[in-house]
């Protein structure tokens, strides 16, 4: 989750698409070993800088502006509350979830930090954690080449789980 640009980017593509798909249900999990960064997260305020690509648009369907300090947004608070934050270590954890209960992992330049070994070991996590037909997302300078994993590449950075 880092401090919340992603999981709330996603919110934002999943509601603009549930205007045409009314019927789309979906829960997002975030997750970062990081307490500190993911309480930023949680909480949703941003510096307005920091949304300045958005347009006028989903900045207003999405964000409120602080009343006190003119530079903050904050996320609304119906879409902070479609966000559960948990804290997980991709190294040791086994995450505490239920097997196969996902269809979609994204985990975007956090193996880069990793060993061999050690990416493999997490990808074979996220394997458990995606149900077959799953789509797992990396990084552009993360790879599954090489690895023993039940993945097959689809396109650039997003792999499928098979089996």
């Amino acid at each position: 989750s880092s401090t919340g640009e992603e999981p709330y980017t996603l919110i934002m593509v999943l509601e603009e698409f549930r205007k045409r798909y009314p019927n789309l249900k979906y829960n997002l999990l975030a997750s970062d070993v990081s307490l500190r960064v993911m309480q930023t997260a949680y909480n949703g305020i941003y510096t307005v800088d920091k949304i300045a690509g958005i347009n006028n648009e989903l900045k207003r369907n999405y964000f409120l502006r602080s009343k006190i300090q003119q530079e903050l947004v904050r996320i609304k608070p119906q879409f902070r509350r479609n966000v559960t934050y948990k804290r997980i270590n991709l190294i040791n954890d086994s995450f505490g979830l239920h097997p196969h209960g996902f269809d979609v992992i994204f985990c975007r330049n956090v193996l880069i930090y990793f060993d061999k070994q050690r990416q493999e070991s997490v990808i074979r996590k996220f394997a458990a954690h995606l149900r077959p037909g799953g789509l797992l997302f990396l990084g552009h300078s993360e790879s599954i080449m090489g690895m023993d994993v039940p993945f097959k590449q689809i396109r650039p950075t997003t792999y499928q789980r098979i089996g």
